[in-house]
């Protein structure tokens, strides 16, 4: 394994060292939007993250890099909670501890995660993928509203400029249909597009 992740402030000052610790020079008494501090994963006896350290400002747009095995997928799923990590991992959002290995705390903190799989199943709606791991709308007897539920995901589809039937099941939809080129977008969808995808 490399044991060198490589945080990149894009459009601002920053320093980045080994293991991946990154800070910048101003703002010291500002707290950190996200914090990484000494994250360890172990696999079967081996060590695939080592101490990694992260620190990223408000405002400030970063880019894990490194080679393959490096472990900045391992990263990110520990920060989501599909990964648990190492004894002595730490992590914060705004100042407040993260409970590393909870997809429930990450989502409850404001983190927001685009894996490099689709992660959608196709033998659910649109609307259920949508929604997965949220609570549903409901009405009497517990039963899930699903006009309203559809309505909801049909909405967050088009903050993103998609048009998708929310009750279709994804693996009936095509592909492309998630892919609608940006090209076509207004100024308003692509700042909207770019804010829905922020952390």
């Amino acid at each position: 394994m490399s044991d060198r992740i490589t945080s990149a402030l894009i459009g601002g000052k920053h320093v980045s060292s080994r293991n991946g610790t990154s800070h910048r020079g101003a703002g010291a008494s500002q707290k950190p939007a996200l914090e990484a501090r000494g994250v360890s994963k172990t696999f079967d006896g081996q060590v695939v993250l080592r101490k990694v350290s992260l620190k990223v400002m408000p405002g400030e747009i970063h880019a894990l890099v490194g080679q393959n095995g490096s472990g900045k997928s391992t990263l990110i799923k520990i920060l989501s909670g599909f990964h648990t990590a190492d004894d002595g991992s730490e992590a914060s959002v705004n100042g407040r501890r993260l409970e590393l290995g909870s997809p429930a705390a990450a989502r409850e903190a404001g983190l927001r995660f685009v894996h490099q799989d689709l992660g959608v199943i196709g033998d659910l709606t649109v609307t259920e993928n949508v929604l997965l791991g949220e609570r549903y709308p409901r009405g009497f007897a517990g039963r899930i509203r699903w006009t309203e539920a559809n309505a909801l995901a049909k909405a967050r589809l088009a903050r993103l400029g998609l048009e998708i039937d929310p009750s279709a099941r994804v693996g009936d939809l095509d592909p492309r249909c998630w892919r609608q080129p940006a090209s076509g977008w207004d100024s308003t969808t692509r700042r909207r597009h770019s804010r829905d995808r922020r952390p």
